[in-house]
């Protein structure tokens, strides 16, 4: 992840933009499932409960722009995939 604001507050925590990301998705509440097969990143994916991200950086990463695709599924009502942009 290249994202200068994400680098930053990376930084910040001494994590990495991908920890980050995911951090925030997590204090949103959303149920992140990250892929990957290597193992320093299966670690990484999981190491990102000793922090919390406080307002600024939340507000700082929910201002960002939305470029990528991401597949959603509605477990509330079991109605399937769906993809959002």
């Amino acid at each position: 992840m290249k994202n200068e604001i994400l680098v930053k507050i990376a930084e910040k925590y001494k994590k990495t933009p991908a920890q980050v990301a995911l951090r925030w998705n997590t204090q949103r509440g959303v149920t992140v499932l990250p892929k990957s097969v290597r193992p320093e990143r299966l670690h990484e994916n999981i190491d990102i409960f000793d922090f919390a991200l406080d307002e600024e950086d939340m507000n700082a990463i929910n201002k960002l722009e939305d470029t990528h695709k991401q597949r959603v599924v509605d477990t509330y009502t079991n109605s399937g995939w769906s993809d959002y942009e």
